[in-house]
């Protein structure tokens, strides 16, 4: 034993370790959220930890939900409804955070004022720089992977950030109270469009089943916010309807080519908002480059979907 003692201190005896310790981002980024909600500054307790969940990017999902965790947590003393939307999102990324409570009374969403003020202020929120601008666009039509269905919450998620980066209210009711659209943007004050996502089909047509889902997610909006028109939109490899099945009246289809022509315009959008610094901030940059596309709330849909052709 004495001899096995002296070999293990010799062998540790060499051993040098960091004259200074590292403390992780997030860490320092909670202890100062912490800080804050202590002195009664819960809603900007909240803004520390999100600033942490854009630092960190998209490189640890699981960290970023569970950031997205906390900060519903600060964001529950104040608005039970944020903090609900909060953890759907922190749901995406992390599936072992808490769960939002099914069953209430859904939030009804509210246009942003002006969208391109919207879209400025999301975009300076997400983005340090032009790459990784360019870079998170570029992520988003990844995650929509048509014809296949274990794909088909990516393409949801991604439909929503889309959403966000567009300066849309986007939300996705059926994932935050299990009833509901798959997805859901505010166009205007006026209208919202009442998205179902099907991707992951391989189908000729749209069936009744889907077609039923989406007249259904239709009356959902009508009933839960008669103030606004529901524009019904399917993402579907077909915008045939079955024989079987009754289009929704004012339904209209993004099909896998006009997602395509949606995924040039948003490129090209996002590239001339990176090609100089902190251009994707400026509110007027950002309208000329919505309009200039046709990514703007009355045009979106005129430009990048088409009517449900009849059985």
């Amino acid at each position: 034993m004495p001899q096995w003692t002296q070999r293990s201190r010799r062998a540790l005896a060499e051993v040098r370790y960091a004259e200074q310790g590292t403390v992780r981002g997030e860490a320092v980024a909670l202890r100062e959220a912490f800080n804050l909600a202590a002195t009664g500054r819960t809603p900007a307790a909240a803004e520390r930890v999100q600033k942490a969940v854009n630092d960190l990017g998209g490189s640890d999902r699981a960290l970023r939900g569970w950031l997205r965790e906390q900060k519903a947590a600060y964001l529950h003393l104040t608005d039970r409804a944020a903090a609900e939307r909060a953890l759907a999102g922190a749901l995406d990324d992390n599936p072992f955070v808490l769960r939002p409570v099914n069953g209430g009374a859904p939030v009804q969403l509210k246009a942003a004022a002006v969208q391109s003020r919207a879209a400025a202020e999301f975009l300076a929120g997400r983005y340090r720089d032009g790459v990784s601008l360019r870079l998170g666009v570029q992520a988003l039509f990844e995650e929509a992977v048509w014809g296949e269905e274990e794909r088909s919450d990516d393409a949801e998620r991604a439909w929503q950030a889309l959403g966000e980066h567009l300066g849309f209210a986007s939300t996705r009711p059926e994932k935050l109270y299990g009833t509901g659209p798959d997805s859901l943007w505010a166009l205007s004050a006026a209208r919202q469009a009442v998205i179902e996502l099907k991707t992951g089909c391989t189908t000729d047509t749209i069936a009744k089943k889907d077609m039923d889902r989406l007249g259904g997610s239709a009356r959902w909006l009508n009933n839960h916010n008669p103030e606004v028109e529901a524009v019904p939109v399917m993402l579907h490899p077909s915008r045939a309807a079955d024989a079987k099945a009754t289009a929704v009246p004012g339904m209209c289809v993004i099909t896998p080519e006009l997602f395509e022509k949606l995924k040039d315009a948003v490129t090209a959008y996002a590239a001339a908002l990176a090609s100089s610094p902190d251009r994707w901030a400026d509110e007027q940059a950002v309208r000329e480059q919505l309009a200039h596309h046709k990514l703007t709330g009355d045009r979106f849909l005129t430009a990048y979907a088409e009517p449900v052709s009849p059985s």
